[in-house]
């Protein structure tokens, strides 16, 4: 039969195993400490080196900004003289067309007699003869004076409605008439009123 003994004292040798610090357990390097000196050194060269890396940057970006800006100038001034080139066609378009547009006026008050004539002669019944054609300094705009003689009303009426009838007169009117002797014959003396109009071109 095996006995046990609870209340026997632990082997002293395991007791003294048991005190001493550190025993049983896995030994670990020591890890060297590292200068401040070596620390601020590795510091200033990081900082030194970012600093290094931000100036060339910062002038590469000025370098591109520049040429940007030198572009922009040679453009500048190429758009320049061509808007002051396009100003100065157009103003001598303004020049030639003002001048085109006097022209054309004088032409128009240059040929305007002709066609009064003309339209005249074209609308002239027989026994009917005109005495004058004049646009007296009392009358306004193109109005026009027309006088002559007839053997009767009734050619003057057809002369009249002739006129009106013509693209070049409008607002024919009879500023008088009256009965006279020309050589013995009794004729009829008229003074008429017209305004011309410039029909437009077709």
């Amino acid at each position: 039969m095996v006995r046990i003994n609870l209340l026997s004292q632990p082997d002293k040798k395991k007791k003294k195993a048991a005190a001493e610090p550190g025993r049983g357990m896995p030994h670990l390097p020591a890890v060297p400490a590292v200068p401040l000196s070596l620390l601020g050194g590795v510091l200033v060269l990081v900082l030194l080196a970012g600093a290094v890396y931000l100036y060339f940057s910062q002038n590469r970006q000025v370098a591109a900004l520049e040429e940007r800006i030198d572009v922009a100038r040679q453009d500048s001034t190429r758009y320049s003289r061509a808007i002051s080139k396009i100003r100065e066609i157009e103003s001598s378009q303004s020049a030639i067309a003002a001048r085109i547009q006097a022209i054309q006026t004088v032409d128009q008050g240059r040929f305007r007699w002709p066609h009064v004539l003309d339209e005249i002669s074209r609308s002239l019944p027989e026994n009917l003869w005109l005495t004058s054609v004049t646009r007296g300094e009392e009358l306004e705009g193109d109005r026009i004076e027309i006088t002559g003689v007839t053997f009767s009303n009734l050619t003057l009426t057809q002369f009249m409605s002739s006129l009106e009838g013509s693209p070049y007169f409008e607002s024919v009117s009879l500023v008088g008439s009256n009965r006279s002797q020309v050589d013995g014959v009794d004729v009829t003396s008229f003074a008429l009123r017209a305004a011309f109009s410039q029909p437009p071109a077709s």
